[in-house]
Order: structure tokens, then sequence, then C-alpha cells
């Protein structure tokens, strides 16, 4: 299987709207999400926002922590502060960095880069050669959007 990883450059306050505005339209699409947010604040924050975010648009979605849990398969858009991949998504949100061999597992992998944060945008910065290093050697795609 082939990994499309995307790079987008976004600030810490616009990092919820752009998470919304990329389930959203996978959602959609018919496409099954997977959000791995940093802790369970920023799991229940997005988990707000998704409920408020435009009122005429609904975005299914739930926090699910394991494989095991009720909604894991049905449930559309999954949060969750562990990595585990419920069974259909087929993309990645990523708000926390996350191993390389995790993300193998989906089509698309989406990086938000806080590009406020120096700690944050250093990781990022790490995690982008990281995949750029894995691409050296399997099927993925690395592109950054500032």
């Amino acid at each position: 299987m082939s990994t499309n990883v995307t790079f987008y450059a976004v600030n810490q306050d616009g990092l919820l709207g752009w998470t919304a505005k990329l389930v959203e339209r996978a959602v959609t699409t018919g496409r099954k999400v997977f959000i791995l947010c940093s802790n369970q604040e920023q799991a229940q924050a997005l988990d707000d926002y998704l409920w408020s975010y435009q009122e005429e648009a609904f975005v299914p979605h739930a926090i699910i922590e394991s494989q095991t849990s009720k909604g894991a398969k049905t449930t559309p858009a999954v949060l969750a502060t562990t990595p585990w991949q419920p069974e259909g998504a087929t993309i990645l949100v990523q708000l926390a960095p996350g191993e390389i061999d995790f993300g193998l597992q989906f089509s698309h992998v989406v990086e938000l880069v806080d590009r406020e944060n120096d700690d944050q945008l250093n990781l990022s910065r790490d995690r982008y050669r990281s995949w750029k290093k894995a691409a050296q050697t399997q099927d993925v795609t690395v592109e950054y959007k500032g």
C-alpha cells in the first residue's frame, strides 16, 4: 500500500479549525479518519469543537481509545490519544507525534504543523525528515503545503 503524507503549516489558533475542515471533507466523501491527539485535553477540545463546527455540517465522531470500545467499528471520525487503527480507516490526522510504522498503515497521513511553537515546529521538522527517509525505501510520497 502506498502512503501519501501531507504537512500543513497552521497557527495554533487554527489547529482545531483545520482539523475540523479536513475531517469533514473526508467523512462527507465516505472515508474513515483516525485523529491522534497529543493528550486528553486536546481530544476533548477537538470533540467540543466538532460538535459546534458549522451549524449546517455534522461530523459524526467520538473519542474512542481502543478497537474494542463501543463505536470503534462504526464511527467515521475517531479521536484518540493512543495509536490504533480503526477498521476501515484510511486517513490519519496526526496532532501528536506518531511512529512512521504506524502511519504506514494508512493511505493518507496529515501532519499539522504548529508554526508558532518552536518546540512543535522542530518536532515537525524531525517527522518531515523521517518521512522523507522512509520514502527512499517504501512507497511513500511526502509534500509540504505551507
